[in-house]
């Protein structure tokens, strides 16, 4: 039971690091659901989707560095695990906002 925050750590960041990491590469559009390419105002559909990919694989990586860390601390110091995955989900927040203001 110590693991079990690590596990879905790992989970999750394996999830978003391939997810992104698709959309990074193939900069395809069509694997956002409709309502957002829809309502989502762009100029350039594969470099928006290059970018919110870029964006998924920072948010992956803050769970895995989470879940590295959960996994190393076995569980005694979960608090590090989750300070380092809100730090790491606010820097890809933010990277994510700065890159979109960016595009014109």
């Amino acid at each position: 039971m110590e693991y079990v925050y690590a596990i879905i750590m790992a989970c999750m960041a394996g999830g978003l690091l391939l997810y992104g990491g698709l959309m990074t590469l193939t900069g395809d559009i069509k694997m956002l659901q409709r309502r957002f390419r829809v309502s989502a105002k762009m100029n350039d559909p594969k470099a928006y989707a290059r970018m919110l990919g870029k964006t998924i694989l920072l948010c992956g990586a803050a769970f895995g560095l989470s879940a590295l860390c959960g996994a190393l601390t076995k569980g005694q110091h979960i608090w590090i695990a989750l300070l380092l995955l809100l730090s790491g989900l606010a820097f890809a927040i933010r990277y994510g906002v700065k890159e979109a203001k960016k595009e014109p």
